[in-house]
């Protein structure tokens, strides 16, 4: 055969559509290619800096809610984006870029975000353990002493009765 013949493929054999979609998928990236060198695609949108600032409070604020609930509302879109904003404007003083920044320090923001979500409920553990352990002690002398309540009452039953306190007769 020579370059200028086609070949007919028949869809119903396999091995032709397995040329069909392999000529297809070359025609695609044929098409993408063309796009890129000739510039056929829009450039993306600048990215928002103050959006990227602002998710450091977002990310902050998540694990300080974990810690302490009442600050639920404090952390929210708009507050975190208000300090965004700020720290965006103080950012293009000072010549930073979020996006590098946070690159630089994001593995270990990260890092402490994920080792601050296991500490938390851990912490949380085990105080609730120790309350429930308090509320369980068993009612000693000393404990009911300190309580205020005197010694407890001695059972009638002399089998009953802890060992000791024998007299022997003379």
């Amino acid at each position: 055969m020579s370059d200028g013949e086609k070949i007919k493929l028949d869809p119903n054999d396999p091995f032709d559509l397995i040329a069909m979609e392999a000529a297809s998928g070359e025609a695609e990236q044929a098409a993408e290619h063309e796009k890129i060198l000739n510039g056929g695609e829009e450039p993306p949108p600048p990215i928002d800096q103050a959006q990227v600032w602002a998710q450091i409070p977002k990310q902050l604020g998540g694990l300080l809610v974990m810690a302490m609930p009442e600050l639920d509302g404090v952390y929210n879109d708009a507050a975190c984006l208000q300090w965004g904003t700020g720290m965006a404007a103080v950012s293009a003083k000072r010549g930073w870029d979020a996006g590098e920044t946070i690159a630089k320090w994001g593995p270990e923001f990260m890092l402490a975000i994920a080792t601050f979500g296991l500490v938390v409920p851990t912490v949380r553990a085990v105080k609730a353990r120790r309350d429930a352990a308090k509320d369980k002690e068993p009612e000693t002398l000393e404990n009911s002493v300190a309580a205020g309540q005197g010694a407890p009452a001695a059972p009638e039953n002399p089998m009953m009765q802890p060992p000791g306190n024998f007299s022997v007769p003379a």
